[in-house]
């Protein structure tokens, strides 16, 4: 994911609006805890951080994030549900973690199922997306030809950042100044480990396009293989 572009999303997702969801994946336990502990760590570092994984944010990979109508939550949850019945659980490897403008990202890797499953979440569900959503400016700023890419994309899905534009990964840290970003990140050697994804979930929208920690709306298991 270029710098640019990176920075052109999180700027859609940095306003919270009170019908915006979430529909995320969960990172594995083991994962999980491995990133609360380095987020501690970065709030040493840097009290300005203002990503709190361990007591207001949970550590996640969002699939589809956008604002849905008001009073759909049970129309969204049935739509899911129904769209993953038979999805197995898969494997997400975590590569390397960039500083792009205010946010630390540990950028993914994009196996098949990953694709797949954030395809199929937006095909069932963005029927009930707000279609009054006002066009980020952003978007209204970027070249001819990606802006009118870019346009449709969020005019249809009320995201960008679908199909061919998914760029997963888990937000580790925001702070105003992108030299402390930097500084984080450098302070915690996070390797590349490999998660189990097992559990897809509905959260509420933090800020910085988060998902809140105990406040999903509904969670939904992925078939388990050996």
């Amino acid at each position: 994911m270029s710098k640019m572009s990176a920075l052109l999303f999180f700027s859609l997702v940095s306003v919270v609006l009170c019908d915006y969801r979430n529909i995320h994946i969960k990172l594995d336990a083991e994962t999980e805890a491995f990133v609360v502990q380095a987020n501690d760590v970065f709030h040493r570092i840097c009290p300005s951080d203002d990503i709190d994984l361990r007591n207001k944010e949970q550590p996640h990979i969002t699939l589809y994030l956008t604002d849905f109508v008001n009073g759909t939550d049970a129309e969204l949850i049935s739509a899911i549900e129904s769209a993953i019945n038979q999805f197995e659980s898969f494997d997400v490897g975590l590569n390397n973690t960039v500083a792009v403008g205010q946010y630390g990202m540990w950028q993914t890797t994009i196996p098949r199922p990953l694709q797949d499953l954030s395809d199929l979440i937006v095909n069932a569900t963005f029927h009930l997306v707000n279609p009054n959503q006002a066009v980020p400016e952003w978007i209204k700023n970027l070249p001819a030809d990606e802006r009118e890419k870019k346009l449709a994309m969020f005019k249809k899905y009320g995201s960008p950042n679908v199909f061919s534009s998914f760029q997963p990964h888990v937000t580790l840290c925001w702070d105003q100044s992108h030299n402390n970003v930097v500084r984080m990140l450098s302070s915690v050697p996070l390797g590349h480990p490999t998660s189990r994804i097992a559990t897809v979930a509905i959260a509420h929208v933090g800020p910085h396009g988060t998902a809140l920690r105990g406040e999903d709306i509904a969670s939904f298991s992925l078939s388990q293989f050996p």
